[in-house]
């Protein structure tokens, strides 16, 4: 067995080592972390956050995930908690896939806003 041989199979079973050290590692931080990954809002859960018609002259005028800015009559939801505007059909989708603001990353907790009227959107 030549030099070139003896230094081929030590290089191979350091890096064998060395990979198999670093998923260990990964699986460790992985499950270990403490992260826990942010719910989603359930369907009825995001039905009871009130759709509301945009009237105009408020403070927020681009929905921050579309980032088109809102027409008169639009519907659109205000987050109970943190009070960020989004078009209804936008957050909808976002708080499918993560049940934060999406501007302030505020957990949304569900209920019924007062003073908001609930206005059907149609099914998409």
């Amino acid at each position: 067995m030549g030099p070139l041989n003896i230094f081929l199979v030590v290089m191979g079973t350091l890096a064998g080592l060395f990979l198999m050290v670093s998923t260990i590692v990964c699986l460790i931080y992985y499950f270990c972390s403490g992260d826990k990954p942010i719910p989603r809002l359930s369907p009825e859960e995001l039905r009871r956050i009130p759709v509301i018609k945009y009237e105009g002259g408020e403070p927020f005028t681009n929905c921050a995930i579309c980032l088109e800015g809102f027409r008169r009559g639009a519907s659109c939801r205000i987050l109970p908690g943190c009070g960020h505007r989004f078009h209804a059909v936008c957050i909808g989708r976002w708080l499918n896939m993560s049940a934060t603001c999406p501007v302030c990353r505020a957990v949304v907790v569900v209920g019924v806003a007062e003073g908001h009227e609930l206005i059907a959107l149609p099914s998409s």
